[in-house]
């Protein structure tokens, strides 16, 4: 495939869980790591180059659970293509827009109390006697007659039977931020559910149970099968579902298909379902047997029945289509309108304008219109879409694509398009006035505005008019604190005297340190609900970092305030650890983010405005920080002379003792201080490289004193529930790499690295507790006027009691 190169790029905590899942959806062995590492690559490069050679307007990615769709995403909002998760609707003969979906449904959810009067469900009652009359199997279904007689003939003997339909294992696998949202409350995977269940179900001589596996789901659950448990693959699934009395399923469409039987749900994962108060949804393992019993005895049965046509009604209102003549929701005419609705937009000033001009600008798109009278857009098309989805497809294909190229022609020929260029000559020729007249028309078009404001600042301090020519730059810099043009402006004004000093420095102040936000959350599920709510925030930041980076790999600077300095500095760049993502170097934000005058990178520059933010007392309190070797330590001794620090220096030299240079050794698991002696506690990236880090934490608890807390930062993966243990030492001695080796620098041994035993998850807060301490929590945050940059960072708390 040619990706060599890519090869060599850093991997991301993201990406490497991406590959454990792909793993794990294969249900293969971790030792073929390096086989999916390369399809991961591969799968990187070839949609890469399939964006780059297409250069697509609008794109659906089918499966928001695929690895492959996953990375195919990314790339497009990276490249500023407009996509959408595309999925199996309802049925075979449906689809349905995943992104837009959800976020209707949620919104609706929250107000279904306002539909419960409803009594006529008009699209319902079509959808049910579509799903009736049409609906097939998503797989190729065979028949067990003889399994369906002997259920028939338990129910005669008065058993219930329960049913539960199984997931594909990858949709519990609570690794990643896609699925942890659909992960149950109370089950990791489907075969856990399925052994729950079948132990429940053999403790009440009154139930009956079958389980019918995913057809993908290759795990082997005939050692769960007994008198009234049973397991099969061969059903009819309507036959199934009409002879249950209850359904248990997790996130599969299957649960469409039991709520037009009007049969109850005992639901076990976070499905659309999840919030309609349509289905049994039982929270913890305690409740698991009263919740199957309401769902047993119909329990508000008719509720939810009208909840779930509730549901339906709000479903087929929204993204979702049919591909059939006998649609009971919207056909294909209308997802076909939708793509036209959103990739061609007439109004400049729509985010979906915006990306598309900047596309246009970047590949000079006015040359290929100017050079090229045929219509040069096309959508890819197979035989398969042409064929199964509809036969007038050719035709609003057809219609498509002339839109595109008319909107494209929009942009080249639209008068607005040369406003800055045409003012711009206006100035060159002293014509302010009619220069002026120009930008403050331009000024309203969003993708003009900065422009604007900067040459209106130009003309302002050509006519000495400096405070407003100043107005102008500060108005700039709130939307991009290191825009180019108004910095230069803004050095002019200062390095010639045109304002006061103490006026533009006390303006500055005002822009750049505003409040730190911090973001507090005391679970994995807080930080979930969190995270769903920033999705578009995420990418505005990720656009704005893009922007920031120069065309080729160079040292550059970023103009933000220190919160150390208590002033606006060029923090300094460079490329130092950096990483790529689809062919471009990026960054690391976190560690070579450097302000020239104190020396602190971007993570510890937060620490110490942490510090400051939550702990008042920190000057005059009994502190101990796990460092002794770095600036971060000499900059918290001028706050605290106090302050006791410490290094590891090996076995050769007594703990608790001073080395000739001053600095004392301490081991993390066996700290030589009494109990109950310090205030705060701070560690900031050594847990990792600790095999035994419980034991440190157990050691943290034990020297602070009550209502002491341990401040502490360690590689953090933000969509794991769980710990990933990157290698561990055996009985013997010996290290165990589980996967591939992950160093540190020492500070100590400026020439030697320190090994990463984990990337840590969410359960770090269970741990916490487990070990004594009151209460743990984690903070994140992100701010471009302080320099924050690369992602929210995330710092972790625990408060010893009383």
């Amino acid at each position: 495939m040619g990706h060599t190169d890519l090869q060599k790029s850093y991997l991301d905590e993201e990406d490497i869980h991406l590959i454990e899942r792909d793993i794990f959806w294969n249900n293969d062995s971790s030792d073929n790591y390096e086989h999916y590492l390369n399809g991961f690559y591969t799968c990187k490069y070839f949609y890469t180059e399939l964006v780059k050679k297409i250069k697509p307007s609008l794109v659906f990615v089918w499966g928001n659970l695929l690895p492959q769709s996953i990375i195919f995403k990314e790339i497009l909002e990276l490249n500023n293509v407009p996509s959408f998760f595309l999925e199996r609707g309802f049925f075979n003969d449906s689809l349905m827009i995943e992104e837009l979906l959800y976020k209707e449904l949620n919104s609706f959810a929250e107000d279904r109390n306002n539909f419960r009067t409803i009594t006529s469900f008009q699209y319902y009652n079509r959808l049910k006697q579509f799903y009736l009359n049409n609906s097939t199997s998503k797989y190729p279904e065979n028949h067990d007659e003889k399994l369906e007689s002997i259920l028939q003939q338990k129910k005669k003997e008065g058993l219930k039977l329960i049913t539960f339909y199984g997931t594909h294992d990858s949709i519990f696998f609570p690794e990643d931020q896609i699925y942890a949202r659909k992960i149950s409350t109370i089950f990791k995977y489907t075969a856990e559910a399925a052994r729950f269940i079948s132990e429940e179900v053999n403790k009440n001589p009154n139930l009956i149970l079958v389980i019918k596996p995913h057809p993908a789901d290759k795990n082997d659950y005939s050692l769960l099968e007994s008198e009234r448990v049973f397991v099969t693959k061969n059903f009819f699934n309507r036959s199934l579902i009409e002879i249950s009395d209850l359904i248990v399923v997790g996130n599969s469409t299957i649960q469409y298909e039991v709520l037009l039987s009007e049969k109850p749900i005992l639901l076990i994962a976070k499905s659309s379902l999840y919030n309609y108060d349509a289905a049994y949804i039982p929270q913890s393992k305690k409740d698991f047997t009263s919740t199957l019993n309401e769902a047993l005895e119909k329990s508000d049965f008719e509720l939810k029945l009208n909840n779930s046509k509730i549901f339906f009604e709000s479903l087929l209102k929204s993204h979702i289509y049919f591909y059939t003549e006998e649609s009971p929701g919207k056909n294909l005419e209308n997802l076909i309108k939708f793509i036209i609705t959103n990739a061609n937009t007439q109004t400049p000033d729509s985010n979906l304008s915006d990306r598309l001009y900047e596309f246009e600008k970047n590949i000079f798109i006015h040359n290929q219109l100017c050079n090229n009278t045929e219509n040069s857009f096309r959508l890819v098309q197979t035989n398969h879409i042409q064929n199964k989805f509809h036969p007038q497809l050719p035709l609003l294909k057809e219609q498509l694509e002339k839109k595109l190229f008319d909107y494209y022609n929009y942009l080249s020929n639209n008068p607005d398009i040369g406003l800055i260029r045409e003012a711009e000559t206006l100035i060159t020729e002293n014509s302010f006035i009619e220069a002026r007249a120009l930008l403050h028309r331009a000024v309203e078009i969003p993708i003009f505005k900065t422009d604007a404001l900067n040459d209106l600042a130009y003309i302002e301090i050509l006519e000495e008019n400096y405070l407003q020519a100043f107005n102008n730059i500060i108005t700039v810099l709130q939307m991009n604190p290191n825009d180019e043009v108004a910095l230069s402006n803004l050095s002019y004004l200062v390095e010639n005297n045109k304002l006061d000093n103490s006026f533009v420095n006390e303006q500055l102040t005002k822009l750049f340190r505003l409040e730190l936000q911090l973001n507090k959350f005391n679970s994995f599920t807080e930080f979930l609900e969190y995270e769903r709510t920033m999705s578009s925030q995420y990418q505005e930041r990720k656009k704005f970092e893009l922007k920031l980076l120069p065309d080729k790999p160079s040292d550059f600077s970023y103009t933000g305030y220190c919160f150390v300095c208590n002033d606006v500095v060029p923090f300094q760049v460079d490329f130092n650890y950096a990483y790529q993502i689809d062919g471009r170097l990026i960054p690391n934000w976190r560690e070579r983010l450097v302000c020239p005058g104190c020396g602190l990178n971007n993570r510890m520059r937060l620490t110490y405005h942490l510090i400051h933010t939550l702990f008042n007392d920190f000057a005059d309190a009994a502190v101990y920080i796990t460092e002794q070797m770095t600036r971060f330590y000499q900059l918290l001794k001028k706050i605290n002379p106090d302050i006791i620090g410490s290094e590891f220096l090996g076995e050769t030299i007594p703990l608790g003792s001073v080395n000739h240079s001053g600095i004392r050794n301490e081991n993390f698991t066996k700290l030589t201080f009494e109990n109950e002696k310090f205030d705060y506690l701070i560690s900031l990236e050594v847990l990792e490289h600790i095999p035994d880090y419980k034991q440190a934490l157990r050691e943290s608890f034990r020297v602070l004193k009550p209502k002491g807390k341990l401040l502490f930062t360690v590689p953090f993966n933000k969509n794991s529930d769980t710990n990933i243990v990157r290698a561990k030492v055996d009985e013997d001695g010996s290290i165990i790499h589980l996967l591939p080796p992950e160093y540190h620098g020492d500070p100590v041994k400026k020439d030697e690295s320190c090994l990463c035993y984990y990337h840590f998850g969410w359960e770090i807060l269970d741990e916490l507790k487990k070990t004594g301490f009151k209460d743990a929590y984690a903070f994140t945050t992100y701010s471009q006027e302080y320099g924050y940059l690369g992602g929210e960072q995330i710092f972790f708390i625990a408060e010893k009691g009383n």
